[in-house]
C-alpha cells in the first residue's frame, strides 16, 4: 500500500500512509486489541523499526518516481526538438523556417508566438507567428526591441521588463543576434521553471542557426 501511494501520489501521502500503517497494526493485531495502548515494550522497538522500513521504502519509491518521470521527460523534448529540426531542415527559404518553428513552439509551450527579424536600419519586426491573436502592441514592441539590442532574455515570468505580456528571447550565433522570439504562453506558470526555460531557450538556438545558416543547417541535419 505504501509504494502503491508513493508511486501515484508522492511523498507528503506516502508518509501518512506510513504511519497509519503502523497505527492500524498496533490497533488490530497487538494486544490489548482495538486500543492504541501497548503493554509490551518490545512492540515500541517494532513500530519503529516498521515506520523507518515505511518511510524508506517511501522515499526510494519517490524518487524512482521522479527519475523515470525526469527520463520521459527528457526523451520528450528531444523528440520535440527532433521533430522541428526535421521540419526546418525540409523548409525551402526564411519564411518557411520562421513559420515551422512558430508552429512547434506554440504546440510544445500551449503559447501564442511572434518570431521577429531586424530590418536594414536594426529594428525588429514580425516575421512569423500569431499576429493576430498575439497583442504586439508598442510597449512590447520595445521589449523585443530591448532583448535584439541587448542580447538578453526579458519580458513576462523574468526580472527585466516583467510588465510585458510576453516572453522574448534572443536568437543568439557565434556572430551575434539574428531575432527575437516572442512566447505569450496561456497560463505563465508554464515558463517559470528554470528546466522549461533551458528548453524554450534551446528551440531559440536551432531557430538562430537555422535562420542564420539555412543552408549550413540542412546539411549538417542530413
Amino acid at each position: 500500500g505504501v509504494i502503491w501511494i508513493a508511486s501515484r501520489y508522492g511523498r507528503g501521502p506516502s508518509i501518512v500512509a506510513s504511519i497509519l500503517s503502523v497505527a492500524a497494526f498496533d490497533f488490530f493485531f497487538v494486544h490489548p486489541y482495538l486500543t492504541f495502548s501497548v503493554t509490551d515494550t518490545e512492540y515500541v522497538l517494532t513500530f519503529a523499526v516498521m515506520l523507518v522500513t515505511a518511510l524508506t521504502i517511501s522515499t526510494l519509491t519517490v524518487r524512482l518516481r521522479r527519475q523515470a518521470e525526469a527520463a520521459r521527460e527528457r526523451e520528450q523534448r528531444a523528440a520535440a526538438l527532433y521533430a522541428m529540426s526535421r521540419d526546418l531542415t525540409a523548409a525551402k527559404d526564411t519564411d518557411e523556417i520562421l513559420q515551422a518553428a512558430a508552429r512547434h513552439i506554440s504546440s510544445v509551450f500551449l503559447s501564442q508566438v511572434l518570431l521577429l527579424l531586424p530590418d536594414q536600419d536594426g529594428r525588429v519586426t514580425e516575421r512569423a507567428g500569431e499576429s493576430v491573436t498575439y497583442i504586439f502592441d508598442t510597449r512590447e514592441q520595445a521589449v523585443a526591441q530591448w532583448v535584439y539590442d541587448h542580447g538578453r532574455m526579458a519580458g513576462k515570468t523574468t526580472d527585466t521588463l516583467p510588465a510585458a505580456k510576453g516572453l522574448y528571447l534572443p536568437l543568439k550565433t557565434s556572430r551575434g543576434i539574428v531575432g527575437v522570439l516572442g512566447v505569450h504562453p496561456a497560463d505563465p506558470r508554464l515558463l517559470v521553471s528554470p528546466e522549461r526555460l533551458h528548453f524554450l531557450e534551446a528551440f531559440a538556438n536551432q531557430i538562430a542557426l537555422a535562420v542564420e545558416y539555412p543552408s549550413r543547417w540542412r546539411a549538417v541535419c542530413n
